[in-house]
């Protein structure tokens, strides 16, 4: 959202129609203010028309409603359905917290092509809603070009390489939210002094493919599992093994996943699943040579 070239102007729309949509856009300083009585609804389009959906991590919206429920489409042709976690379709509320900040996370692995938000209405208070930001966070797909020179007695190609990086990491326990990009390096060799550049629209590169690295020794070595206190069974926890991994709960245990080696470049992250008697845990992440940093709850410090 905070970029029209990966959700361009006309990709947000709402119902009834509003000439300042736009506003719910992050940091523009703007509010978008409706009426209860219109039951706004805000359509965001995350791909071109034609295009395959997008994996939807989570949804940031910051307003004076009690909460939103959210309906996506899983491909051009389909109906908005609601996001939900019941067997009966009804539509999940994602209810506002401290702050008037909404934190919609999304199923596990949920491709979509448009999503729809629909505030909560109530009678109590004012006869307005007001949003003052949206987020959104999904694995974009983003187009590189690659540039021909073509110059008087000689031609020059310029070669890109291309690679994924991440930037900007955040992991939660549930799924993490992520807004990778495309970097490119380029190197350029030319002799010539006139000629004509013509830039060549290239296949678009997928963001983050979404893997399971543990199931995958491949991918997660032996030696990137490992635990404190240090356990020699630790590799029980790889799904599949027909094993479990057990520790004393007054040791305090821990789990550590590496999931690149040295001087590699870090990878978005997805979804973490945890199997077990704990009744729940807290997750820290690293970035680059970073210190290990908490998943904290929207709009505070404390971990989640």
């Amino acid at each position: 959202m905070r970029t029209p070239k990966t959700i361009p102007a006309g990709f947000i729309s709402s119902v009834p129609q509003s000439d300042d949509i736009e506003s719910v856009r992050p940091d523009d300083g703007k509010i978008w203010t409706t009426t209860k009585a219109s039951k706004p609804e805000i359509i965001i389009a995350l791909v071109s028309a034609g295009e395959e959906g997008v994996l939807l991590g989570r949804l940031l919206v910051k307003g004076d409603m009690p909460g939103v429920t959210v309906f996506v489409k899983t491909s051009e042709n389909d109906d908005f359905k609601p996001v939900s976690t019941k067997e009966d379709q009804q539509p999940k509320v994602f209810e506002s917290a401290e702050g008037g900040l909404i934190n919609a996370v999304m199923p596990s692995k949920l491709m979509a092509t448009a999503v729809k938000i629909v505030p909560v209405i109530t009678e109590e208070g004012a006869q307005t809603i007001s949003v003052e930001d949206i987020s959104l966070f999904a694995c974009f797909t983003e187009e590189f070009t690659s540039v021909t020179t073509t110059t008087t007695g000689a031609t020059t190609t310029e070669k890109t390489t291309t690679k994924v990086t991440s930037a900007g990491t955040t992991v939660t326990t549930v799924i993490a939210t992520t807004t990778p990009t495309v970097t490119t390096a380029a190197t350029t060799a030319t002799e010539a002094t006139e000629g004509t550049t013509t830039p060549a629209p290239t296949q678009a590169t997928p963001a983050c493919p979404v893997k399971d690295g543990m199931s995958t020794p491949t991918l997660i070595s032996d030696e990137h599992i490992t635990s404190t206190p240090d356990s020699d069974t630790i590799k029980n926890v790889r799904p599949g093994s027909g094993s479990k991994w057990e520790e004393d709960a007054d040791k305090e245990p821990t789990i550590t996943v590496t999931l690149v080696d040295e001087d590699e470049d870090p990878v978005p992250i997805g979804v973490i699943k945890v199997t077990g008697n704990v009744p729940s845990f807290t997750v820290l992440y690293q970035t680059a040579d970073d210190e290990l940093t908490p998943v904290t709850k929207p709009g505070s410090k404390e971990p989640q």
